[in-house]
């Protein structure tokens, strides 16, 4: 690890795009309009879309343009093996894509002018790989490097060099930690993992009262939730006000060594929610996702819910946790858990991959941006629906779509009830790569309305959107609808309740978008069942339709192979929809594509 490593500057000059406004071919590598072959779009007497740039000595880049220089999507080969797929700006790498090397090199991840730069994986032929943060070409910030010995290195890292607080795990169970500088131990403390988890074993054994352990003491079990140990009746009679809340709802929780903590709470079923989360604190030392999830309540009820409990399992599981739902429905007691949880509880999350915080209330619009900016590195899954803020004031609205689009690595947003304009959507969806899932769901009569100008705004910006809802946006047309269609080639699910589209509409949108599976018809939709079964044997029972009332439709007159085509359908949505009403899951990785 002493060696400096500069292996991952994969563009300088010389790895440019192809640009038309240079006069010759740069020695480097670079390239030029002038002495190759070029078959594409034009505009203005220079390359512009889609096109291919050939120099017949084996240097070639196909992919798009504007003005001249390669911007986009493309891919460039190089004579000498190196080979580049991913996004371009301005002539230069920059964005997400894979740089392979003639030698077996292979980098995936960001780019930024030109060179590596951002959150990216290498792997070299010995087998040594590299996952974590790069900066111009160097391993820079947090990472982990795992040598083909058997030998894992993570911490920090610093122009290539593990440099900071950082840690060697051998194949042995012998771990070094201390601080590193330059490659090398400044101060080291050597462990044995197995010694340290007899340590830890060794620290539960002790009184749930007053600490003392098994060595002083014969410590009994708690015959109620087989978890707590007491050295005497005395400290079991002291502890028992706070801990028999535990035992009265320790049937209704997971087991200790799962990693997932899931509360719910309706008027039909009053947990404890407080007792909980002290057992996930507590007991649970593998917890990594957690969901609150609070329904309608009976008139009355007092919920056993604070800020204190709920602050103090953030902040012991703050490391650990990738995901939190916290979830509250309208209804009963909607103002009194609002008035219950404290905005500033939510800052104690940091580096979640799933987040979704659905009816909460902010202090402000800083405090939801300061939640939001702790996650951007590693957010995967955003769920902000009913954002409790000031919608009205412009402000606001550009400050939480500039937060929410400095999240590049989100894969699912919804933003439903979210009173965004299309000026703010368009800050949102400015730089989001990887985004599949997306939900713009309106409610309200003072929302703002979506038209065929959107749909043309997430075509261009989300060309790989695989699921997408315009609920209550009733005026988009025909034509807007297409230009979704038409732009988002892997939708795969689309939710509507537009009253301008026909049954001859639906057929015709449908035949663009071969790779559609799912429809969902909101309450304004215009379409009687015999319309539907026409559109389903149309399209030869591939769409599975679902209706805002009575759900999954079951069409009428068609073909007994369309029907058989249908059902198998909707079997594989089933599977699906199963996951989704897991709180926690990941509800994308069963339906995206790679």
């Amino acid at each position: 690890m002493g060696k400096k490593r500069r292996d991952g500057r994969a563009a300088k000059r010389g790895n440019s795009a192809p640009s038309s406004n240079a006069v010759a071919r740069n020695s480097g590598g670079g390239v030029c309009l002038q002495g190759g072959t070029y078959n594409g779009q034009l505009k203005g007497g220079k390359p512009h879309g889609q096109g291919r740039l050939d120099w017949g000595d084996g240097d070639v880049y196909e992919g798009e343009f504007k003005e001249g220089v390669g911007c986009g999507r493309g891919a460039f080969k190089w004579a000498d093996g190196r080979f580049y797929d991913g996004e371009w700006r301005e002539g230069e790498q920059h964005g997400k894509g894979t740089y392979r090397w003639g030698d077996g090199r292979i980098y995936e991840g960001e780019f930024a002018g030109g060179a590596v730069h951002g959150w990216g994986a290498m792997t070299w032929p010995s087998g040594r790989m590299y996952e974590g943060q790069w900066a111009e070409g160097n391993m820079h910030g947090n990472g982990k490097m795992v040598h083909p010995t058997g030998e894992i290195f993570e911490g920090e890292f610093k122009d290539g060099y593990l440099h900071g607080k950082g840690k060697v795990k051998y194949p042995s169970g012998v771990i070094c930690e201390g601080i590193w500088m330059k490659g090398k131990f400044a101060k080291r403390k050597l462990r044995s993992q197995r010694s340290q988890q007899r340590r830890l074993e060794v620290a539960k054994k002790t009184c749930e009262h007053c600490g003392v352990d098994d060595h002083q003491y014969k410590l009994q079990v708690c015959s109620g939730c087989n978890l707590a140990l007491y050295c005497s009746d005395a400290c079991q009679k002291a502890a028992s006000r706070s801990h028999r809340r535990i035992c009265g709802i320790i049937s209704e929780l997971p087991s200790r060594d799962s990693d997932r903590l899931n509360l719910e709470y309706d008027k039909d079923k009053m947990v404890d929610l407080d007792a909980g989360l002290r057992y996930g604190t507590k007991y649970m030392g593998n917890l990594k996702h957690l969901a609150i999830k609070i329904e309608e309540m009976a008139s009355g009820d007092a919920i056993k819910l604070s800020t204190k409990q709920l602050s103090s399992l953030l902040k012991s599981k703050r490391r650990a946790l990738e995901s939190v739902v916290f979830s509250l429905s309208d209804g009963h007691g909607y103002e009194k858990v609002c008035g219950i949880i404290e905005a500033t509880v939510w800052l104690e999350l940091h580096g979640l991959k799933h987040l979704r915080l659905r009816g909460t209330r902010f202090n402000g619009v800083k405090s939801v941006c300061d939640i939001i900016h702790q996650q951007k590195d590693t957010l995967e899954v955003l769920c902000l629906p009913f954002l409790g803020i000031d919608w009205r004031k412009a402000k606001n609205r550009r400050t939480i779509a500039q937060g929410i689009g400095s999240c590049r690595h989100l894969v699912h947003l919804n933003l439903e009830g979210c009173l965004l304009m299309d000026a703010d959507l368009k800050v949102v969806l400015q730089d989001l790569p990887n985004l599949r899932i997306l939900g713009l769901t309106r409610y309200g009569a003072d929302a703002h309305e979506f038209t065929d100008n959107t749909c043309g705004l997430i075509a261009r910006k989300c060309p790989r959107l695989q699921e997408l809802s315009l609920l209550n946006h009733n005026q988009l047309s025909v034509k807007g609808v297409r230009k979704v269609f038409e732009g988002c080639t892997h939708l795969r699910s689309f939710y509507t309740s537009t009253r301008k589209l026909s049954c001859k509409d639906f057929q015709s949108l449908l035949d663009i978008a071969p790779q559609l599976t799912y429809l969902y018809l909101g309450g304004e939709t215009r379409l009687s069942n015999s319309e539907i079964s026409e559109i389903i044997e149309a399209t030869g029972g591939r769409v599975v339709f679902q209706l805002s009332v009575g759900g999954v439709f079951e069409p009428v007159s068609v073909s007994a192979k369309t029907w058989e085509a249908y059902e198998c359908q909707h079997a594989a949505l089933s599977s699906i929809w199963l996951r989704q009403d897991d709180p926690i899951a990941n509800v994308w990785t069963g339906m995206l594509e790679g």
